[in-house]
């Protein structure tokens, strides 16, 4: 009987709450002075999305609005006199909202701190305040297309719409923290789920500036400018003109929306003729333990290992990312070739994908056979009480590499031969093509280009891609610009960028550094003469072996493992407590190393 009393009470008053506002601040006044947020956790607000930097990209801010039951009041004058000093009207300005004859009026919306303070305490009759969060994107039009948007709490595009099933996933049930991986202490922000990317956004504003010379593009027209790791499929850029701003996506048509790395296009010749030559490499590697140079390979190809390696590469099928807020229909466009050129023959090669399969495609031919997939989800957090820790990672693991070691160094090889050399030994491929579609009895042309750069060539770090395309067909616009112009001065800043962030990050501020993944590169030597010299530990300890790194900085014991060939990864700041594996330990090529820093009372540089 007691408990269906309390199960009648708890209902009872959640109606109330709920449905019936009004009587719940008759009922209880001070309970009701807050509406909407009085008892609202912070972890239960949608979490911020930063860049690998910890620079903010969406992030949800409260704001709090003052509303009026007029049935509640009984003399306006008392009500109206303390609350125009509060919110600075004058008391006709005021008055008038009064006017209506509404029930429920808004009297000011996203007031103060010291405002919100200074109505609670005058509890007025019939006054309250309302409280809910809105989602603020700081970087405005630079992430438009790769962050998406919200709206209502929901993500309707853009790495947005995949935090949708994260914060589905991570909200029911709530995770002890003594069961999570510790990130770091001390991380300042909002307690609740955030998801890091892999986006860094000084990278972001080198794509920005690039794209910037197309500074008046003319309706219809686009380009697009992205950098991924060749490893991971990590994007680190991302950028589109035209773009839009977040905060206000709903002034903005749709077309706007539209990405431009995800259009169908028809596949330029350059780039069907290299998905072509490494189909030939892939059939001889299936018929012969021995590889001959693509230049003298035998034209003998299976129709049906081309067709299953298309599938491989990801040059077949409408692949999804993570920042892909929906996957478009297929395009009722066609490629157009003159009747004035003979038509190649390119076989089985996919006539027309979307830049993000030619990126794909390319990146696994040229990686050793891995299988990325493009994304920028790196990993999600949990932050509570200025510690952070880890729900879930992003890192994409590939299995069994897709293509055999020597077919990728021939692709690699048929890459440089097609291409044109770049900056920092990268080789860089471009071409245009043509599509169309029927449109009223009319043919719709667009022209597309496309240029993708390995940066560098023999063993790609970096694949940089641009996109672009123009409404009509070999139009004598200002729009009809080389696709090459610029692309080779971006490289060396793009690289400079992403190794200083890799190999130099003990050099940022505390927050920045972790959970950040860092990879030792092999033969490099670039430390700045004016650090200290290699530590002894160094030379005595075998380069085969884990070395004792205890009481060392981020940057020695980078350096004392760099050429290792092992991916090491940082939790917190200072100087190392612990590391795994354990000193001695043998290092091979791929191993993770662990390691666990915290400051010093007094440390020293």
């Amino acid at each position: 009987m007691g408990v269906l009393l309390v199960l009648l009470l708890g209902g009872g008053a959640w109606y109330l709450r709920s449905w019936q506002p009004d009587l719940w601040g008759r009922l209880w006044p001070g309970a009701a002075r807050m509406e909407g947020g009085g008892a609202t956790q912070r972890e239960g607000v949608r979490g911020t999305i930063y860049d690998r930097n910890y620079r903010e990209l969406a992030v949800s801010y409260e704001r709090v609005s003052v509303y009026a039951n007029t049935r509640e009041i009984s003399n306006l004058v008392e009500v109206i006199e303390p609350l125009a000093n509060v919110l600075q009207e004058s008391f006709g300005d005021l008055s008038a909202h009064f006017s209506s004859g509404n029930p429920r009026i808004w009297l000011a919306r996203d007031i103060s701190q010291e405002q919100e303070q200074a109505i609670d305490d005058l509890a007025l009759p019939g006054i309250y305040l309302h409280r809910e969060y809105v989602r603020y994107y700081p970087e405005k039009e630079s992430t438009a297309h790769l962050v998406g948007f919200v709206e209502r709490d929901t993500g309707l595009a853009g790495i947005e719409r995949f935090f949708n099933s994260l914060e589905t996933k991570y909200r029911l049930g709530g995770p002890q923290t003594e069961d999570l991986q510790l990130l770091a202490d001390g991380q300042p922000g909002a307690d609740g789920r955030h998801l890091i990317l892999t986006v860094d956004l000084k990278i972001q504003a080198l794509l920005n500036d690039y794209l910037a010379a197309f500074s008046e593009l003319d309706p219809g027209c686009k380009r697009g400018a992205l950098v991924m790791e060749a490893d991971t499929g990590a994007i680190i850029g991302y950028a589109q003109k035209p773009s839009f701003d977040s905060n206000r996506f709903h002034t903005y048509s749709e077309e706007v929306f539209s990405d431009v790395f995800n259009e169908m296009m028809a596949a330029p010749e350059p780039f069907k003729r290299y998905l072509r030559e490494t189909s030939l490499l892939v059939s001889q590697s299936e018929e012969s333990q021995a590889l001959l140079p693509w230049s003298i390979a035998v034209e003998k190809r299976k129709l049906g290992v081309q067709l299953q390696l298309w599938e491989k590469l990801g040059a077949a099928g409408r692949g999804t990312s993570d920042f892909q807020g929906s996957v478009d229909d297929i395009s009722e466009r066609v490629p157009f070739t003159s009747p004035f050129s003979p038509a190649a023959d390119y076989e089985t090669v996919p006539v027309m994908q979307t830049p993000l399969q030619i990126l794909t495609s390319i990146t696994r031919t040229v990686n050793g056979g891995k299988k990325i997939t493009p994304h920028t989800a790196d990993r999600l957090i949990l932050r509570h009480n200025q510690s952070e820790y880890l729900l879930e990672t992003f890192l994409q693991i590939p299995a069994k590499p897709l293509l055999p070691a020597e077919v990728s160094d021939e692709a690699r090889r048929i890459f440089q031969a097609m291409g044109r050399s770049g900056s920092l030994n990268a080789s860089i491929l471009s071409g245009v093509s043509t599509s169309y579609k029927m449109n009223g009895g009319m043919n719709s042309l667009r022209r597309h280009y496309l240029v993708v750069a390995l940066v560098p060539v023999e063993q790609p770090e970096l694949v940089l891609l641009i996109a672009g395309s123009d409404p009509g067909y070999l139009t004598e616009s200002d729009q009809s610009v080389d696709p090459l112009a610029g692309v080779d001065p971006l490289i060396a800043p793009v690289v400079a960028l992403q190794r200083v962030m890799k190999n130099l990050a003990d050099m940022m501020r505390p927050r920045d550094q972790a959970g950040i993944n860092y990879r030792a590169l092999a033969g490099e030597n670039d430390t700045p003469p004016s650090e200290e010299p290699r530590s002894p530990v160094a030379a005595e300890t075998p380069a085969m072996t884990m070395p004792d790194l205890s009481g060392m900085s981020l940057r020695k014991s980078i350096r004392i493992l760099q050429g290792a060939g092992v991916s090491i990864t940082v939790g917190g700041s200072g100087r190392v407590v612990s590391q795994e594996p354990a000193v001695g330990t043998p290092l091979l090529p791929d191993m993770t190393v662990r390691l666990t820093l915290k400051q010093d009372d007094v440390d020293t540089p």
